[in-house]
């Protein structure tokens, strides 16, 4: 019942604020984007799969290792760097496409919004909201295939124990958060987009195992070009 309340909290206000941001891009390219729990797999999958067909790999953002640091890292203005970043992005995303060419990107401006989502602070989420207001609708390029990979929180922190006693990752540590995390993907993400989500939950899989099972994905897309 906690889940289904707080999720349609989410839709009464920002449904229709989410989905407007977002843009078919009308190419022949082909736009992939991997999101998901941390810890899951996702930044090694995308590796071995960056190299396919000369795919552009656009790596993860990460505020705690910027050259550029000139903000106090408070939660509001490390989610606005995130989707300031993200917007500017787009730009590199759309001429790769328009040359035809492969996008595969690790975490997109879905994770900061789901980030918002697990946060449960209504300041953030405001944040969130009122940043989707103040730019022009269609300013993100849509995917055209969203991969999902999670694990159960438990799993996520036990593969990532080498960051456990790092304050600036302290959320990715708190079991509820992670399972609000993981509910943003199942629960709120089909509702802000019409980009198909393939999920995969990689707890009991390797990341050879699950990069093969994606590959016959890749390849069907990819073809769909000709």
């Amino acid at each position: 019942m906690a889940e289904r309340r707080r999720a349609e909290l989410i839709y009464s206000n920002s449904v229709g604020l989410f989905r407007a941001l977002f843009r078919t891009h009308n190419t022949l390219g082909r736009y992939f984007v991997f999101e998901g729990s941390p810890g899951a797999g996702k930044t090694s999958i995308l590796g071995q799969l960056a190299a396919y067909r000369g795919t552009l790999c656009l790596p993860e953002l990460d505020h705690c290792h910027t050259p550029v640091r000139t903000f106090k890292q408070t939660r509001s203005r490390v989610q606005a760097w995130y989707l300031e970043q993200e917007l500017r992005r787009q730009s590199i995303i759309s001429r790769w496409l328009k040359e035809d060419g492969i996008v595969a990107q690790d975490r997109s401006v879905y994770s900061t919004i789901g980030f918002a989502y697990a946060a449960t602070d209504q300041h953030c989420w405001k944040g969130c909201l009122n940043w989707a207001a103040g730019i022009e609708v269609r300013s993100f390029i849509a995917p055209d295939l969203l991969i999902v990979l999670t694990v159960k929180p438990r799993t996520s922190i036990k593969r990532r124990q080498a960051f456990r006693h790092d304050r600036r990752f302290s959320p990715w540590f708190d079991d509820r958060f992670l399972g609000r995390f993981n509910e943003f993907y199942r629960v709120v993400l089909p509702r802000i987009t019409d980009t198909p989500i393939l999920t995969i939950e990689t707890d009991d899989i390797s990341i050879k195992e699950t990069t093969c099972s994606l590959m016959p994905i890749f390849t069907t897309f990819l073809d769909a070009r000709r």
